[in-house]
């Protein structure tokens, strides 16, 4: 068993690394955690078993103390201080992209790590089956002139929409985090010296924080790239034209017309068109989060029957009425409710009363966003076997006024829910034997036992 210690509890922390480490419990403990944010720590902490005594804010503490054989370095900006560091008290480490913002950064860490391989960066694309294949069908790479790579990229939101994130911490200490940005800028001017805020941005965020992924695959299938001689981005304003890189890197390169290829056709009609009309500002995106223990109201959609379900049968239902958090609608009613037969029990004429469990587990939104969810079972029973009265009505009454539970936290909120009778009856007889039915139409409410984090447009 592998006890690793996590550095860095955000977005990749939450949403990859931590839910496989419990996926694969049977090789990996995941022992210790470190982050700024000590509500981070305890809420994650509670979430995997991590007790608090081995909570940190320090990557130097928890490597000092915590009991790890290995560091995963998660955290925000370049990483090569921080691995150094894991390093030099003994750990192994897998780090996420940026490795390293300078060459002087990547120089240190091959230092520290001496001959044994005890760094790992988190390239995970190279292990890819369909990368496989493609290095399989690929003919001599030597005979290879051009190679294009195109990015279908997500939304963040909706890359995200599965990982039901913690929302966004309050308690970091600001002197804490003023330190890290410092020591983040200075690794950028050790890499770009004077170069302006854009060219840091493309940098920093587009070419190390994200790029680099395909560069590796490029680097795996030919080699290393030698030299850049053109770059070009766009919308106009991002740095176009952008200096290179570092100060090497600009003594080094030709000037400008020599590098500049003749512009390809389609490079000369977009040359011949008018001028774009401004584009219109971005959105401001926003993200509220529904908290657990809160209820939501559905009518079924899909009829099911305890004498003719089975598990895993798919199940349907829309939401009632339109769900808040602070005042703002972020899940509309119409939304509709996905989920899975989780039980089925068909009862007996004399003894046995038949049951159904249902459970929803992702609510579509009217564009066709998908959000996950975790919800208690619903249950619903027949009546007792031999109480013929009791086959006129459902083993759960749903009619009347469901009240929605009140959110918490400081925003606020309230869920509401459907009011009115249950349509039809909740039970049918056959033969002897009383099934459990759910009908279409028919109303009931069930508990979220996870927080669901919801992105809506700021206005």
């Amino acid at each position: 068993m592998l006890r690793v210690g996590i550095a860095g509890l955000g977005i990749v922390a939450q949403a990859v690394h931590l839910p496989l480490l419990a996926r694969r419990w049977d090789v990996f403990e995941i022992a210790a955690l470190c982050d700024l944010s000590a509500s981070r720590c305890a809420a994650i902490g509670q979430r995997y078993g991590v007790a608090s005594s081995r909570q940190y804010s320090s990557i130097d503490d928890m490597c000092e103390r915590a009991p790890i054989d290995a560091v995963l370095v998660l955290t925000s900006g370049s990483h090569g201080s921080a691995v150094a560091r894991c390093l030099a008290a003994g750990h192994a480490v897998l780090c996420e992209k940026p490795f390293a913002y300078s060459v002087g950064e990547a120089d240190a860490v091959i230092a520290q790590a001496g001959d044994v391989p005890r760094v790992q960066v988190a390239y995970m694309k190279q292990y890819d089956a369909a990368f496989g294949r493609l290095r399989e069908l690929l003919p001599d790479t030597s005979t290879i002139r051009s190679i294009e790579v195109e990015v279908l990229h997500p939304s963040t939101s909706a890359q995200l929409l599965f990982a039901n994130l913690l929302p966004a911490a309050s308690d970091v200490d600001p002197v804490a985090l003023e330190a890290v940005l410092a020591a983040d800028q200075k690794s950028l001017d050790a890499a770009l010296g004077a170069a302006g805020q854009d060219v840091r941005h493309l940098y920093s965020e587009v070419v190390v924080g994200s790029l680099v992924h395909d560069i590796s695959l490029v680097r795996d299938l030919v080699g290393s790239p030698a030299d850049i001689d053109l770059v070009r981005t766009w919308p106009s304003g991002a740095a176009v034209n952008a200096p290179p890189s570092t100060p090497a890197a600009a003594a080094s390169a030709p000037p400008a017309e020599a590098s500049t290829p003749a512009p390809r056709p389609d490079d000369r009609v977009a040359q011949q068109d008018p001028p774009r009309a401004p584009e219109p500002p971005e959105k401001t995106l926003e993200e509220l989060v529904v908290s657990a223990d809160s209820v939501i109201g559905l009518v079924a959609d899909t009829p099911v029957s305890s004498e003719r379900a089975r598990v895993e049968d798919r199940v349907e239902a829309r939401v009632t009425r339109d769900v808040r958090v602070g005042g703002t609608v972020v899940i509309p009613a119409g939304a509709r409710a996905l989920g899975t037969v989780v039980q089925v029990e068909r009862g007996g004429k004399f003894k046995q009363t038949a049951r159904l469990g249902i459970r929803f587990n992702t609510l579509v939104l009217a564009d066709g966003t998908r959000l996950p969810i975790t919800t208690q079972p619903f249950y619903r029973d027949g009546p007792a076997p031999g109480n013929e009265s009791a086959a006129k009505v459902g083993g759960l009454s749903v009619g009347g006024a469901i009240l929605g539970a009140i959110l918490g936290g400081g925003k606020g909120a309230a869920i509401g829910a459907a009011t009115g009778a249950a349509a039809g009856a909740g039970a049918v007889m056959a033969g002897d034997r009383g099934a459990a039915t759910i009908a279409p139409g028919e109303a009931f409410t069930v508990k979220i036992t996870s927080p669901v984090t919801v992105t809506v447009e700021h206005k």
